[in-house]
């Protein structure tokens, strides 16, 4: 009975890093392939994956975070207002398990505030107002809880970029938020293996066109 209970014992560890090695493994994965794919094919496919992770372990955030972020990307490539808004449905679906998770998590709001803008893009005229409104709220509550996230300063700062300077864009008065965005991204530091990383590339871009 005593080799049987030490047996038991020693086998726990040993299957909980099992189980760990199947998660890393997993991000990993679809991690590389977000990185090397353009196609909505292809992006749709690891959407579904992240969220294939998420239900897996639903002691993580950042598998449902993937999988409402990637689907906002592909909404982004759809031309058919229902379809988009059928993208970014599932979206939304995950951001809600994402934030059940991780309830005040800095990066959960700016993606709230990108799908927000997504959603927009649906329907300009109908939506413009509304969804500005709460996409400007949801990258504020984002400052807020994390006034070092590069990514709310970079989404406020290419929002403000590209909106027509009548509405209160423009080049000028986006300009110091990228540039807050650039300091922050100089200093940000990855919490862990599996942070987000993106807008860096993008704000770059648009800073080295000026």
């Amino acid at each position: 009975m005593k080799t049987f209970v030490f047996f038991f014992f020693l086998t726990i560890p040993l299957v909980v890093c099992s189980q760990e090695s199947r998660y890393e493994k997993a991000m990993k994965e679809q991690l590389l392939a977000l990185d090397t794919t353009s196609s909505n094919e292809g992006l749709t496919r690891i959407a579904m994956a992240f969220e294939r992770i998420a239900r897996a372990d639903t002691s993580q955030w950042l598998p449902a975070y993937y999988a409402a972020y990637v689907n906002v990307v592909v909404s982004f490539n759809e031309n058919d207002p229902v379809r988009k808004d059928a993208i970014l449905d599932k979206a939304e679906e995950m951001l809600i398990v994402s934030k059940s998770r991780k309830p005040d998590e800095s990066e959960n709001a700016v993606v709230e505030a990108f799908l927000y803008l997504a959603r927009i893009q649906a329907y300009p005229m109908e939506r413009g107002m509304e969804y500005s409104l709460r996409a400007n709220a949801a990258l504020d509550r984002a400052i807020s809880l994390n006034p070092d996230n590069p990514r709310a300063y970079y989404l406020k700062g290419t929002t403000i970029y590209y909106t027509p300077e009548q509405f209160g864009g423009g080049k000028e008065n986006a300009m110091p938020y990228l540039l807050k965005a650039r300091e922050k991204f100089s200093h940000f530091s990855a919490p862990s293996a599996f942070w987000p990383l993106w807008g860096k590339e993008h704000l770059e871009t648009i800073l080295n066109n000026q």
